[in-house]
């Protein structure tokens, strides 16, 4: 239950992966576990049930002194990691070494299911009893209570916002419940019957569909495709409350649990409390044998398949998978798997180059490698490019993948990625010292479900880098080479069923044709420096002004830069840095609305006049920097982001300085522009958050064509030249605030930006955009319906209702009007979920624009069926329209502060928050700081009769908005 209230998380093993390419997005959560299978003999899923062994104890690699390990005489183990970031908070997590595998033929979603009913009725706790108890300690369903269900396991996830002995009694006493405490009372099963069908359906896309696809090819001949952890629509139907209880008293047994605690805690007095809390856990029936997978179909030495999607792009998947167990995690096997790892960095640098080609073959890649179910390697190389050049796509994989294993790499490639290895490990290294707790303990889970020893970069760095420096060419060629092997090939391909429809017979023919082509060795690199070091004579320092309480230096240089700074040691030695300029949205050309959407694209794609887009990769690489920037849009300014090591800052302030003085827009960027366009719409359109953005948001804010996105047909017609000249003179001469936050020496930093921001020409004033500040709003109440095209089958109806607030708000009733929207959220589940089961996750909430006076709204959206939409309709009008005349009780505002002033704790201890919500324009809005001075009071001076007066002014059928979100099925 992750993200929303519930993921049914699809993984296999965790392996290092870079980040993807905006048109490779699409790509990442299953491309990694996509598994084509030699013939094997019959497999049973996972570990045995007796197996209780830590990986330390089979491996020459230390545990992290850091660890307290611990196994109760029932055989439950558990890991105890003292963490101080943030203070006074605690995640626990209870581990069970179930998931989907684990069931048998008649039991496909059982699982998943189970782990639904823990937030139903426990032992301790009846009803909705649990959710109410949590909320009360500041604990909200979702974010900081959830749960998982994967093909291997399943995970409940605690966090605790305080460490006092009542907090971590209750989380125990929870976590206890969830182990052997279940109720499986039937009418409960029945309610929340209906929130996994939805959740079904809410989770049903065309990524899932290609997934489904991927593994009935791949796993043909097992029970692999049929244990899809959200199971069937009838087996969901069917199950009963002996059936699950059942699988619960099968697999929730002791020796298949672990429970991790990480935080602000002692552990030599979590151990009794563990102690007290789970050794009277005991078998409740005797352990089944872990269910066959079945035996593999073995393909011949090429395996091909199409499948037509409702986007444009083809993706080529190019792989093999063979039987190979995990091996044990130990230092020869670290080492080979780094040989490999650099190996696959150096191919996937190569793919890289090919693909910011302006004519290149490709415009997007990956090369992945891992383990999945702990039984199978998987190699895969995937290919991103236009439909109709299918052939040469996945022809650039094939002789790419050969290039390296015929004739490996060369000693140009090989150094600057050793370096970068070197800084990601010396950042890790630095990192870990700072983690963040609830980070810290979903690593630790990680380790233990994959049989890895937990040592924390740290404490492994010397060894690691030796080990770096010492990597040849031939060790990565011989790694790769021993991978691959002759192992069969699998080529898995999607693309527009409108544009092209490639037989397997035509796929492997076309994989034959360049097999038959001869490849030379690659190229040499030449290295390349990044030339931007002189900006001019180093700014001066005009203002300086130090506020104490919040511990933020005010800074403003000659020639108009705003540099606001706040010192913080809550990640050691991270940096978050920010920077605003121009006016964004607000200066949008009236003649062309939509074209801020795309200026990050075009700043990015268009690259910088010194280089060619290899050159500047190169550059780059040669930095071993190990940060990336990102450039985004808002209201009221561009905004990029950065957020380095503080040894970086120098290289990122010369980063950003380069793009506002040296931006080129190239035409050779339109192609990678174009590509993040539409890959953008591709996924927008089949969503009812398409309808959302491109037609109820412009509707809201009375048709300004700057609210939500305009239609892709509008957006296509703009170049990056066109981009480029309206965003070069705001590169110029526009206004820039300049904020960093985190550890670092205040001095230094002002130091290093008077060398570069400071240095720039004289910066104008923000012009007065007053005028375009008006927003003419439409006239509720209004009913209307919206349909969207899909390529899945039964997706489920959206009901989305808003209650507008267009009048000036103080901020103390915004404060209060975000309590409120937590009450409907809340009484959205209880009655749409909790109590009759027809939804997944309602949601609800005030949100409002710092820009635009009036822009503010109440609002709500839950996502049903499309033969229950109308019915639901009513019911949630007249739930929210209840809440506008009767009020809220005295329990819900306490339940709601607890909430939200967790939250704020949570908030305020993390950079995050400083950077966006304080500083990032500290100066031009001064009224942000007294903001974060007064957020918990704002918050906790609330009264009902404040809430009740809000809700009655508000939430009226009067001042309704209501919107019904069809999906159209069209046939990819």
């Amino acid at each position: 239950m992750d993200t929303d209230f519930c993921l049914v998380n699809i993984r296999g093993d965790n392996a290092p992966q870079p980040a993807l390419h905006p048109r490779f997005m699409h790509l990442n959560r299953l491309s990694i576990l996509a598994l084509a299978l030699i013939s094997f003999p019959v497999l049973r899923a996972g570990p045995d049930v007796s197996w209780t062994q830590w990986a330390q104890e089979q491996s020459d690699i230390p545990a992290s002194p850091r660890i307290t390990f611990g196994r109760l005489d029932n055989g439950l183990r558990y890991a105890l990691l003292p963490n101080h970031t943030p203070p006074g908070q605690v995640s626990m997590r209870l581990l069970v070494l179930a998931g989907s595998l684990n069931e048998r033929d008649d039991e496909p979603g059982y699982a998943h299911f189970v782990e639904h009913m823990a937030f139903r009725s426990t032992r301790s706790f009846p009803a909705d009893e649990k959710i109410k108890f949590l909320q009360a300690m500041g604990v909200s369903f979702g974010p900081h209570v959830n749960a998982e269900t994967t093909f291997t396991h399943t995970l409940y996830k605690l966090d605790l916002p305080e460490n006092s002995s009542a907090a971590l009694a209750s989380g125990l006493r929870i976590l206890r419940d969830y182990a052997d405490g279940l109720v499986f009372d039937p009418a409960e099963i029945d309610h929340e019957r209906g929130v996994v069908l939805s959740e079904a359906l809410a989770r049903h896309n065309t990524d899932q569909d290609r997934d489904i696809a991927r593994f009935e090819l791949f796993f043909a001949g097992t029970s692999i495709p049929n244990r899809w952890p959200i199971g069937t629509e009838s087996s969901i139907k069917k199950a009963s409350p002996a059936g699950l209880r059942s699988f619960y008293d099968a697999w929730y047994r002791p020796e298949k649990m672990v429970v991790v605690i990480a935080g602000d805690i002692d552990p030599a007095k979590i151990a009794p409390l563990l102690q007290t809390s789970f050794a009277s856990i005991s078998a409740r029936t005797v352990p089944r044998t872990a269910p066959s997978l079945g035996a593999l179909e073995a393909p011949d030495k090429l395996a091909a398949e199409f499948l037509p999607e409702p986007r444009n792009g083809v993706q080529s998947e190019l792989g093999t998978v063979r039987l190979e167990l995990r091996p044990p995690d130990t230092e020869q096997n670290r080492l080979k798997a780094l040989r490999f790892e650099v190996a696959n960095t150096m191919l996937r640098s190569r793919l890289n180059r090919l693909a910011i080609q302006r004519e290149g073959p490709i415009s997007a890649c990956n090369v992945g490698d891992g383990y999945s179910f702990g039984h199978f390697r998987q190699l895969e190389v995937v290919t991103v490019g236009d439909d109709y050049k299918w052939p040469t796509v996945l022809a650039t994989a094939e002789q790419e993948l050969r290039r390296a294993l015929e004739h490996g790499f060369d000693v140009s490639e090989l150094a600057p990625v050793q370096g970068g290895f070197r800084t990601q490990v010396q950042e890790m290294a630095r990192l870990a010292v700072t983690a963040p707790t609830a980070d810290l303990a979903s690593w630790l889970v990680e380790q233990i479900e994959e049989e890895q020893v937990p040592a924390f970069p740290d404490e492994r760095l010397s060894r690691v880098l030796k080990n770096i420096d010492q990597l040849t060419v031939e060790d990565c060629r011989a790694a790769m080479a021993e991978a691959w092997g002759d192992s069969p090939r699998y080529i898995f391909m999607t693309a527009s069923g409108r544009l092209i429809k490639p037989t397997t017979r035509q796929i492997r023919a076309k994989y034959q044709e360049s097999r038959a082509l001869a490849v030379a060795s690659a190229s040499s690199l030449q290295a390349v420096k990044f030339a931007y070091e002189d900006f001019g004579p180093p700014g001066k320092v005009v203002s300086k002004e130090h506020i104490a309480d919040l511990d933020i230096w005010l800074v403003r240089f000659a020639n108009g830069v705003r540099l606001n700074l706040k010192h913080s040691d809550l990640d050691h030695q991270a940096l978050r840095l920010s920077l605003r300029i121009g006016s964004g949205r607000l200066d949008e050309p009236v003649d062309q609305p939509g074209l801020t959407n795309w200026a990050g694209a075009a700043v990015i794609s268009g690259g910088l006049k010194k280089y060619t887009d290899d050159e500047l990769m190169q550059a780059m690489i040669g930095t071993h920097a190990n940060f990336s920037m990102n450039f985004t849009s808002v209201e009221d300014a561009f905004q990029i982001s950065i957020s380095p090591v503080a040894e970086e800052l120098p290289l990122a302030l010369r980063f950003t300085t380069a793009y506002l003085t040296d931006a080129a827009f190239r035409a050779e960027g339109s192609k990678r522009m174009t590509e993040h366009l539409d890959d953008f719409y591709n996924n927008l359109e089949q969503s009812a958050d398409g309808v959302i953005s491109q037609q109820i948001a412009p509707f809201l804010a009375g048709g300004d064509p700057r609210a939500g996105l305009p239609p892709r047909k509008m957006v296509q017609g703009y170049s990056i030249e066109t981009i480029g000249a309206w965003m070069l003179p705001v590169f110029q001469t526009g206004a820039i605030e300049v904020a960093l936050v985190g550890d670092f020496n205040v001095d230094q930093a002002m130091a290093e930006v008077a060398r570069t921001l400071g240095a720039l020409p004289a910066r104008a004033p923000k012009p007065d955009l007053s005028s375009r500040l008006k927003l003419h709003f439409p006239t509720p109440p209004q009913n209307q319906t919206y349909t969207y095209g899909t390529g899945s089958k039964n997706k489920p109806v959206t009901l989305a209702f808003y209650w507008p607030v267009n009048e000036p708000v103080a901020m103390a009733d915004k404060r209060r009007l975000q309590l409120l929207g937590l009450i409907l959220q809340d009484r959205l589940r209880v009655q749409i979920r909790v109590e009759q089961g027809e939804t997944y996750a309602p949601t609800a909430r005030f949100s409002w624009s710092d820009v635009y006076p009036g822009d503010a709204d109440l609002d709500c959206r839950v996502d049903v069926r499309s033969e229950r939409a109308e019915k639901l309709g009513g019911v949630i009008c007249e739930l929210a329209l209840g809440l506008g005349k009767q009020g809220v009780t005295a329990e819900e505002l306490a339940r709601a502060k607890a909430l939200i002033l967790a939250e704020v704790r949570r908030q305020q201890s993390d950079n995050g928050y400083w950077i966006s919500s304080v500083l990032a324009d500290a100066q031009e809005h001064p009224w942000r700081m007294e903001i974060a001075r007064n957020l918990e009071s704002g918050f906790n001076s609330a009264t009902v009769a404040e809430i009740d007066a809000l809700a009655a002014r508000f939430l009226t059928d009067k001042n309704l908005f209501q919107f019904t979100i069809k999906p159209e099925y069209h046939r990819p």
